[in-house]
This record gives C-alpha cells, sequence and structure tokens, in this order.
C-alpha cells in the first residue's frame, strides 16, 4: 500500500461512497420513524391550538352575549324599579288620600257628637237649672208666704214658673 502524504481536496474514495450511504440510510430511517411522527405530533399539536383557539373565540363571543344580555336586563331593571316606585307612590298618595279622608269623616262625627253631647249636656244644665231655680223659688215663695208647700203644690208652682220663664225667656230672644 501506498501512503500518499498528501491528499487531493476533493476525492471519491470508498469512505465517502460508505458515508453517503450511511447518511441517506440514516435520514430514512428517521423520516420513516422520527419525521413522521413528529411532523404528525407538530400538526396534531397544531390542530389543538386552533382548536383551542376556536372554543376561546367562541367563549369571548358568547361572554359578549351574556355581556350584552346583562347590560339590556341591567337597563330593564332600571326602568322597573322606576315603575315599580312610581307604582308604589301612587299607591301611597291613593292610601294616603283614602286615610286623610276617614280622618276628615271621624273628626266630622267626632265633632257633630261633640255637638250633641253638649246639646245635651245643656239641656241637662237647664233642667238643673230650672230645678235649682224652681226651689229657690219655691223657698223663696215659702219664706214670702211664711208656710210651706207640700209637694204637689210645689210641683205645680215650679212648673208654672218654669212656664212663665221659658216664654219670657222665648221672647226676649
Amino acid at each position: 500500500m501506498e501512503v500518499k502524504l498528501y491528499q487531493g481536496l476533493l476525492e471519491i474514495n470508498w469512505n465517502l461512497l460508505f458515508s453517503a450511504i450511511t447518511v441517506l440510510v440514516l435520514y430514512l430511517i428517521l423520516k420513516h420513524f422520527f419525521f413522521e411522527k413528529v411532523h404528525k405530533f407538530m400538526e396534531a399539536r397544531k390542530a389543538a391550538v386552533q382548536d383551542n383557539l376556536d372554543r376561546a373565540k367562541a367563549t369571548e363571543e358568547e361572554a359578549q352575549a351574556l355581556l350584552s344580555e346583562y347590560q339590556a336586563t341591567l337597563s330593564n331593571a332600571e326602568e322597573e324599579k322606576r315603575a315599580i316606585i312610581k307604582k308604589a307612590k301612587a299607591e301611597a298618595d291613593r292610601r294616603a288620600d283614602a286615610i286623610v279622608g276617614e280622618a276628615k269623616i271621624q273628626a266630622q262625627r267626632i265633632v257633630s257628637e261633640a255637638h250633641e253631647n253638649m246639646r245635651a249636656e245643656e239641656e241637662k244644665a237647664v233642667v238643673r237649672l230650672k230645678k235649682e231655680v224652681s226651689s229657690l223659688a219655691v223657698l223663696a215663695a215659702e219664706r214670702i208666704m211664711q208656710r210651706e208647700l207640700d209637694e204637689k203644690s210645689q210641683q205645680a208652682l215650679v212648673d208654672q214658673v218654669l212656664e212663665e220663664a221659658a216664654r219670657e225667656k222665648w221672647q226676649n230672644q
């Protein structure tokens, strides 16, 4: 064998050929067992990421729809609140008017009862006054006559004095 001190930069020899064949076989083995599986994994991962993005977009759209619905419900709730307050105020005004009306009626009834009581008390006072006046008149008449009257004569005298007093009272007015 001959040993060369200098070898050319590009020489085709058996080592180069075996190296090329080894690289080609290694590439085919890697392609069959590794590259295809990595490619499938990457495609599956890409599909999963795209699916997640699509679901996230759908969830965001659903959230936006729910937000719009919530805002509409909130604005409707505000309107309903105002309507309920308005209705309650009207009901309160109606009840207040009814209570005031009942109070006026009750006040009128109390006033009329008070007037009736005053008339009754006035009549009682007049009757008592008549009795006292009659007893004073009888007492005065006894003293004047210096005699005592019996019950029937006293009553007749009182009734006569009262009738005269009543006629004079009505005539003076």
